[in-house]
């Protein structure tokens, strides 16, 4: 986290504005935690076919994004772009926490590859050394992906036993009308049997490579699931079951990804590339306080006038008892702690040094699952005309605005900027509560979060990488990594396949200098 960023040397917002905020947004969660239904991502229009331009560059950095983030758990969120400068392209990432030294190590080699894709432009995905180096990528990431990997692989399992038996009765299989159904029917079962066990015993983190390899080649099995009919409850189990068997081989489809949108972009990252990573934000305590964090203060505080406060309460009442509210305000929502989203951070970044996008008619930031809520009211509320992410619309109370440093850069114009962003926010969220409460709406179904700024920490890379890489074949290629490892004993802890380990400390491109608050040891990131 970023320790530098002390209370007494910040621009705080005044809390009594904080707190127009976040006291709606309190009977809102309450309401319900589903804000609305999925944003997709916006569509891009460019003539170019294929991961060319911009489309190019959000499958680049999603998959960037996507491939980093290898625990569910929030803080391994992620978000990427990348930034335009006068010499090179910097990836910039953040994450919820710090980037650690498994991602860093993973970058490494990441880095090396796209820069080898980058310096030969004879190699394309469906000739023989495109193949060679995305199995390299995938072999590197579906490694430390495994814990990621397995946890969808247990949802897998405990969905699939709720669907079983309706693909196992002759009555379910006699409603497919066509022949061609009851066959991927059956195909599927098989593909279940064959792939989610070992003889009968349940899979382990360590066999997350192959299955997801599995996943990702037969995906095309999967779609059995929509033949299915049932009532509400078993079509919502097939739909489920149906995304997370395409989870289990997301990683393998993004790295392909990165791969092709390396190739359509290498006229724009020819200069060479630089890994940027942002630090993570400190916890905060959320500016609300037990005493006054009740209903009819909050009415009081939104509503100047009584006739419109008591119809309210009144609708309100009709939803929650006053007391259960009061209670769950108080109790647990004034408790929560907050920090700076991944998206954010990179946000801000751009903020602070005026930097810019690789294409800037597209600010897009990618991140490893779509935006909260808040984030993405935030981003349509910011001056700077960011692209709006895709977001999943749920609402998590441990949010809040980036941390503005006094003597950081351009810290008015962002002060001044938060406010107006700020004011707009509140203004939604209060109309949204307004508009639920009135049309006594009901909880929303939960979904999962996915179908799928501070100091920063400066990794640079070898000018002359891609000079050096050229000219080499794919075998030449990994020979100069190998050679790396050949006498390195901690190359058996690496956090990727013992066969591709990432780079030493003798021999990483990256620089630790001492600025670096993140070590490159790999042994320390167990």
């Amino acid at each position: 986290m970023n320790e530098d960023l002390s209370e007494a040397s910040l621009m705080p917002h005044q809390p009594r504005k904080l707190r127009l905020l976040y006291e709606p947004l309190c009977l809102l969660y309450t309401l319900s935690q589903v804000r609305g239904d999925r944003i997709k991502p916006s569509e891009i229009l460019q003539e170019e076919p294929g991961l060319t331009g911009p489309k190019g560059y959000r499958a680049f950095v999603d998959a960037i994004a996507y491939i980093c983030a290898y625990r569910k758990e929030a803080g391994y969120v992620t978000a990427v772009a990348l930034e335009e400068t006068p010499n090179e392209i910097v990836i910039l990432l953040a994450a919820n926490n710090d980037i650690d030294n498994k991602v860093i190590s993973l970058l490494e080699i990441v880095h090396r590859i796209l820069s080898w894709v980058i310096s030969n432009h004879t190699v394309r995905l469906g000739e023989k050394e495109g193949q060679k180096v995305l199995k390299f990528l995938v072999d590197c990431v579906l490694s430390l992906n495994a814990p990621k990997i397995f946890q969808y692989y247990q949802q897998v399992n405990r969905t699939v036993s709720l669907v079983m038996d309706r693909l196992r009765t002759e009555s379910t299989l006699k409603v497919l009308r066509l022949r061609a159904d009851l066959d991927s029917i059956i195909k599927l079962r098989a593909w279940f049997a064959a792939n989610l066990s070992k003889d009968g015993i349940p899979l382990q983190e360590s066999d997350m490579a192959i299955l997801a390899l599995s996943s990702y080649s037969d995906r095309e099995l999967f779609k059995a699931l929509h033949n299915h009919a049932g009532n509400a409850e078993q079509t919502r189990n097939f739909e489920r079951l149906f995304k997370l068997l395409y989870k289990l081989g997301k990683h393998v489809a993004q790295c392909k990804r990165l791969i092709l949108a390396t190739i359509g972009l290498r006229s724009q990252l020819a200069r060479g590339l630089r890994i940027e990573t942002i630090n993570g934000s400190p916890e905060k305590r959320i500016t609300l306080m037990a005493r006054t964090c009740n209903i009819q203060m909050i009415s009081n505080r939104m509503f100047s006038v009584t006739a419109q406060r008591e119809r309210f309460l009144r609708q309100l009442q009709q939803i929650y008892l006053e007391d259960d509210l009061d209670r769950v305000l108080s109790r647990d929502l004034c408790k929560s702690k907050t920090r700076v989203h991944a998206e954010l951070l990179v946000l801000d970044h751009f903020e602070q040094t005026q930097g810019r996008f690789l294409f800037e008619q597209d600010r897009y930031i990618g991140c490893s699952k779509p935006a909260c809520y808040l984030c993405h009211l935030f981003i349509s509320c910011h001056p700077g005309h960011y692209a709006t992410p895709p977001s999943h619309q749920k609402l998590y109370m441990s949010w809040r605005l980036p941390d503005i440093q006094a003597s950081g850069s351009n810290a008015a114009i962002r002060y001044r900027d938060q406010q107006d962003i700020l004011s707009r926010m509140t203004d939604t969220v209060r109309r949204n509560l307004r508009n639920d409460i009135a049309t006594n709406a009901g909880r929303r179904m939960n979904h999962a979060d996915s179908t799928a700024g501070g100091t920063s920490t400066i990794i640079d890379i070898e000018s002359d990488l891609i000079s050096s890489t050229a000219n080499l074949s794919f075998e030449e290629f990994r020979e100069t990594i190998d050679l790396q490892y050949r006498d390195d004993p901690d190359s058996r802890n690496s956090v990727v396949d013992p066969v591709f380990p990432p780079l030493s400390n003798s021999s990483s491109p990256v620089k630790t200098a001492q600025r670096l608050t993140v070590m490159m040891n790999p042994q320390s990131a167990a």
